[in-house]
C-alpha cells in the first residue's frame, strides 16, 4: 500500500509539475506572439509606435504597459526559443516579472526619482 501511494503522489506531482510549466510557456509565448504582431506590423513606425500601442491596448482591453513589455519582449528576444533557453536546468521558466525587469521601459521606470515622504501621518506612523 506505501509504495501504491508513492507511486501515486510522484504521479501526482509529475502531472502538477508539467503543467504548470507547460502553462507558464503558453502563458510567455502568448506575451511575445503579441509583441510578434505589434512590431512585425506596418503600423509599427516610430511616429504612430505609441498611438499603436495605445489603440491596441484600449481596443484590446489591456493594461497600455503590458502591450508596451509584450512588444519589447520580442524585440529583445527575436525568437521565442531564446527565450525557452532561459530556462535553468531543471526547466524552470523566468517569471514575467522578471524578464520585464530586464526590459527598456522597466528599467526607465525605475530610475525615475521616488519622492521622499513628508512625514504624513499616512506613512510615518
Amino acid at each position: 500500500m506505501n509504495e501504491n501511494l508513492e507511486s501515486v503522489v510522484q504521479e501526482i506531482n509529475d502531472i502538477i509539475y508539467q503543467k504548470k510549466f507547460n502553462a507558464g510557456v503558453e502563458l510567455l509565448e502568448c506575451k511575445f506572439l503579441i509583441g510578434e504582431a505589434l512590431v512585425k506590423s506596418p503600423l509599427w513606425e516610430r511616429k504612430t509606435r505609441q498611438n499603436l500601442l495605445d489603440e491596441v491596448a484600449t481596443r484590446c482591453e489591456l493594461g497600455d504597459r503590458s502591450v508596451r513589455y509584450c512588444a519589447e519582449f520580442y524585440e529583445k528576444y527575436g525568437t521565442f526559443q531564446k527565450v525557452l533557453d532561459q530556462a535553468d536546468p531543471d526547466h524552470k521558466l523566468p517569471a514575467w516579472r522578471e524578464i520585464v525587469k530586464e526590459l527598456p521601459s522597466a528599467r526607465k521606470e525605475k530610475e525615475e526619482p521616488v519622492e521622499k515622504c513628508k512625514h504624513c501621518k499616512l506613512h510615518c506612523h
